[in-house]
């Protein structure tokens, strides 16, 4: 995070400021240079304050949690690294004075942004306005030693270092503080963005079955492309609504919706329990496929024409005209996988197995019987005993 960064820059600023206040600096890196060694605290006042200006404008996060201070600070930031670039220029009398007004009016904004941003409830201002407390706390000392308010001993001698220092100790804690607090976040956004996809996932198997994708060998929609096909041996069914032109012909459009939804629903399920896949709804007829075991197809007939029945006792109270259907099953190899452009896919499944149970069960009208299965899914019966099931040519 960019806030490290400035974090350090704002801590080696600081450390050149108190080197330049305790001699350090003009004994150990320019103690050829007296005159700088005086112009080199005001210049590190400025320099320290521009820095902690930045820091705290990234730290706080102003852009986005006060737009006002934000525009104070830029100007503070702008102000501080002009004026630090003059300064060799100043008398030191001039420059120590300007630097005093800089520093102080900074640190007036500074505790005030972290006032803010903390009723703002952002999390990380509590340590950054701490850190500022232990270092005016510190200053205080300092000046009420200097006055003779205070008696001289370790903790006024040695005030303003001890309050640099917890300073420096709590806006470390606060930066790590706010590493936490971004991590989280980051982690709760992708947390939500996986959510959403699942939910996207979700919505989009409503359209495209899973167990679709799996005869594609594919694991994500995403992965899928136009053309893609595997042939396989699986049991077709067909179902239509007999005389469904003439009910729709007595509702209105809406109606006609109602009316489908209301079918779909009652059917859907049924397929779903016995391993079936609806591939597509055509109008009022349905199309699914059964891979696993072709008298799972018949069972869901059966299943189907009992909760037909139901459902017929409930039109039947609203005096509403009571439904026939037909169901036509055929075994066989089909073509299963995607056709369209490339604005527009859909999954389908082609082959002569496909015909010949749409035909199958076109001819349940003929017979006037429910239900037609083919002798190929007849023969994969494992006990055709168990159905009531009558030969026809």
């Amino acid at each position: 995070d960019k806030n490290y960064l400035y974090y350090v820059i704002f801590i080696l600023g600081y450390l050149v400021f108190q080197f330049s206040l305790n001699g350090l600096a003009f004994q150990y890196l320019w103690p050829q240079y007296p005159a700088w060694a005086n112009l080199a605290i005001p210049f590190s006042i400025f320099l320290g304050g521009t820095l902690a200006n930045q820091f705290t404008r990234s730290f706080l996060q102003l852009k986005k949690n006060t737009k006002r201070l934000n525009y104070i600070f830029i100007t503070l930031i702008f102000l501080g690294g002009l004026t630090a670039a003059v300064t060799i220029f100043l008398p030191y009398k001039i420059a120590i004075v300007a630097a005093i007004f800089y520093i102080s009016v900074s640190t007036f904004f500074m505790i005030t942004a972290g006032i803010v941003t903390f009723l703002k409830k952002f999390r990380p201002a509590r340590f950054y306005i701490y850190s500022w407390a232990a270092f005016l706390a510190g200053i205080i000392l300092y000046v009420l030693k200097t006055l003779s308010v205070l008696p001289v001993f370790f903790l006024t001698e040695y005030a303003i270092q001890l309050g640099s220092a917890i300073q420096v100790v709590l806006l470390a804690l606060g930066l790590a503080d706010y590493i936490n607090t971004l991590q989280s976040e980051r982690k709760d956004l992708i947390l939500d963005k996986l959510e959403s996809r699942l939910q996207m996932m979700e919505s989009v198997s409503r359209f495209v079955p899973e167990r679709f994708l799996e005869f594609l060998g594919k694991k994500d929609i995403s992965d899928i492309s136009i053309g893609e096909a595997t042939q396989r041996d699986m049991t077709l069914m067909f179902v239509d609504i007999r005389k469904f032109t003439t009910l729709s012909e007595n509702m209105t459009v809406e109606e006609n919706f109602h009316f489908l939804n209301a079918y779909l629903q009652r059917m859907g399920p049924s397929i779903h329990s016995d391993r079936g896949i609806i591939d597509k709804f055509i109008g009022d007829a349905i199309m699914a496929l059964f891979p696993d075991d072709p008298e799972d197809a018949l069972k869901a007939a059966i299943s189907m024409m009992q909760e037909l029945k139901t459902y017929n006792e409930h039109r039947g109270k609203s005096n509403y005209t009571p439904l026939q259907i037909g169901i036509g099953l055929h075994f066989g190899p089909l073509m299963l996988g995607t056709v369209g452009s490339s604005d527009r896919m859909d999954t389908t499944v082609i082959g002569d197995t496909v015909n010949l149970a749409s035909r199958i069960e076109s001819v349940t009208k003929i017979f006037r019987t429910p239900i037609v299965l083919s002798d190929f899914v007849y023969k994969k019966l494992a006990n055709p005993s168990l159905y009531h099931l009558r030969e026809i040519d």
